[in-house]
């Protein structure tokens, strides 16, 4: 889970949109 984190970071992108384009929801990034 940390490196999505670190991707996320990386990427620029809001929560969001990260979590569309992995496929992956809110709540369980936030977790």
């Amino acid at each position: 889970m940390f490196t999505l984190v670190r991707q996320w970071r990386d990427s620029g992108l809001t929560r969001k949109e990260f979590c569309l384009q992995h496929g992956i929801t809110l709540s369980k990034f936030g977790y």
